[in-house]
């Protein structure tokens, strides 16, 4: 079962009642549909050098830096001032980009 709905049960299962998602829900929701294919690109732009002469520490070092700044980036900065429709044109958009490039690949 995967933990996301493990936890929507563990949810249900302790009596907290299901809501309407607010507008912070959705600009957080299409901030990640935005910034994971300008990470995927980024990662694979930059990273492929990287990946060949760097040990396992750097990796993981590396991986460990792009998720915090990932998550702050996104929950400090992106979703409190952007709003939703503009995170789900450049998402729409990034998506787009992202397809191209791995097809040319």
């Amino acid at each position: 079962m995967p933990s996301w709905l493990a936890i929507i049960f563990a949810r249900l299962a302790l009596g907290e009642r299901l809501r309407k998602a607010t507008s912070a829900d959705y600009r957080v929701a299409y901030g990640h549909f935005f910034f994971l294919p300008v990470f995927m690109l980024l990662g694979s732009a930059l990273g492929r050098g990287f990946l060949d002469i760097a040990g396992a520490i750097a990796i993981w070092v590396v991986l460990a830096s792009a998720g915090v700044i990932y998550l702050f980036g996104l929950i400090l900065l992106w979703a409190r001032f952007v709003p939703w429709p503009v995170s789900l044109t450049l998402g729409i958009i990034a998506w787009t980009a992202f397809a191209f490039v791995s097809w040319q690949l």
